[in-house]
């Protein structure tokens, strides 16, 4: 194979992850059924359906990292367009079983019939190593619903990328070093031979 094949190979692998990664993320909200507020008179209220989508990559994560998170809203009986705040909430899991609130975002959409929404949330590098869910909670209409996924957080000393880092910039700060000490000595020499 030549140098041109091999390149048109390796671009036609990256777009095709993509387009994986796309198709898992369409697959995923399709699967994930609708999660509803009832309302407990069982009159024609209306409700809002939402199913939340983290990629399998986002189970793990380290802090310091960004998870994304695909949110659906399906609106069941709003007549108009209706503004939904989404309260993104991280929560460890205590040992005693309890929640505790980490981190919370939020944001402001507007859903006609439905809607997907994608979220970044960095993780912040004081979290703890542990079990954590995530939950998105969409308030409307002086109602709520929610849904929760799980993910676990590591807390490494140093990543692998951080790692990579610090060795390249030492091999460069060795490298400029060599470079000088050769051009210094080199400058020594040719003192002395000019005497």
């Amino acid at each position: 194979m030549t140098t041109m094949t091999l390149m048109k190979s390796k671009k036609k692998n990256k777009k095709n992850n993509e387009l994986v990664k796309i198709l898992l993320i369409s697959a995923l909200l399709l699967s994930l059924a609708s999660v509803s507020v009832m309302s407990s008179n069982g009159d024609d209220t209306p409700t809002l359906g939402i199913s939340i989508a983290l990629l399998p990559e986002f189970a793990e994560i380290n802090v310091g990292g960004t998870i994304v998170v695909s949110t659906r809203l399906v609106n069941h009986g709003l007549e108009k367009p209706e503004d939904i705040v989404l309260r993104y909430t991280l929560q460890a899991e205590q040992a005693d079983g309890k929640q505790e609130d980490v981190l919370e975002v939020s944001e402001t959409v507007a859903v006609q019939t439905s809607g997907t929404f994608v979220k970044s949330i960095y993780i912040p590098l004081y979290l703890n190593s542990g079990n954590y869910q995530l939950r998105v909670r969409a308030e409307f209409a002086g109602k709520e619903t929610e849904a929760t996924r799980s993910l676990t957080i590591l807390n490494r000393e140093r990543s692998e990328i951080e790692l990579i880092y610090i060795l390249l910039g030492l091999i460069g700060l060795i490298s400029f070093t060599f470079i000088i000490v050769t051009y210094a000595f080199t400058r020594q020499l040719m003192k002395i031979q000019n005497r």
